[in-house]
């Protein structure tokens, strides 16, 4: 997988396990939202691992994924994008799975 692809799910999917567990919790039994929840922040965190480790590979050179532009007025520029490094380390403690350990 590219790591363009891998920071683009490290935050994807806790979004789509938030919109299933959101959208159907009144369908979904309440230990398979649990499970749900804590699968999606583990997988986050197994991209962002994977993420790192490609980062690594690659000489450690930053690198910064621009998704969309946000702001455009005159000369200023404020894109959407993830500076590589920072989510890294951002990512490394995921309190998610805390969350979704201790939640379910």
């Amino acid at each position: 997988m590219s790591a363009s692809l891998l920071i683009l799910l490290i935050p994807l999917l806790p979004l789509i396990g938030f919109l299933i567990n959101g959208l159907g919790f009144k369908k979904i039994p309440k230990s398979v939202a649990g499970v749900l929840g804590t699968a999606a922040a583990i997988g986050s965190f197994v991209f962002s691992l994977l993420a790192f480790n490609s980062f690594l590979g690659s000489g450690s050179e930053p690198a910064v994924y621009q998704l969309f532009d946000w702001i455009t007025v005159g000369t200023l520029n404020i894109s959407f994008a993830f500076n590589a490094p920072n989510y890294y380390r951002s990512r490394v403690v995921n309190p998610y799975i805390l969350h979704g350990l201790y939640a379910s």
